[in-house]
């Protein structure tokens, strides 16, 4: 991913589908490989160059009616899934704002890296929205990107996930476009 240009890849997989999003400098082209089509939506890439940015104390605030307010950074990755592990700001804010909820168990390597591992308590409110009661995050000691995260519902049953398998930072790719040639492209 080339946050500065705006360039970015994106997989999502499963037995029937495979739908891939790329971006390029000026547009998002979403792939769906199991009918062949495309869409591509054009000045919708947002860069490091036309992202307005947020001052981090003004990210998390108490609103005037007294209810927590968040000020998100837009997704300068512009991929919609990928974002979820690479800039977890929806989880952060629903997690850990309450500091007294949730606890660095330690680290432990996970994918190869180093990890924070950290467990807790969902707020009744983001709980309820996941259907999460505890959860349990593998952060990335020196990134600080979510490479694992588990949520049980509470019953101890796991209610949502995210799985990172494979992750590099250090060995840098061309970045990855695909052959569209013979995709038709939807209007």
């Amino acid at each position: 991913m080339d946050a500065v240009a705006g360039n970015a890849v994106s997989y999502v997989g499963s037995k029937d589908c495979t739908i891939e999003a790329f971006t390029d400098s000026d547009a998002m082209v979403y792939l769906n490989n199991a009918d062949k089509t495309a869409e591509r939506y054009e000045k919708s890439v947002i860069s490091r160059r036309n992202d307005c940015q947020i001052d981090d104390s003004m990210r998390v605030v108490v609103e005037e009616d007294g209810t927590p307010g968040y000020y998100y950074r837009a997704n300068v990755t512009n991929t919609y899934l990928a974002s979820a592990s690479l800039l977890p700001q929806e989880m952060t804010f629903g997690f850990l704002t309450d500091f007294d909820a949730w606890n660095i168990d330690g680290t432990e390597e996970y994918a190869g890296r180093e990890c924070y591992v950290i467990s807790g308590k969902a707020n009744e409110n983001y709980g309820q929205k996941l259907g999460v009661e505890k959860f349990t995050f593998y952060v990335d000691c020196e990134t600080g990107v979510l490479l694992k995260y588990i949520g049980y519902d509470e019953s101890q049953n796991i209610r949502s996930y995210i799985i990172t398998e494979d992750i590099s930072f250090d060995n840098v790719q061309t970045i990855y476009e695909p052959d569209v040639l013979d995709y038709s492209f939807t209007e």
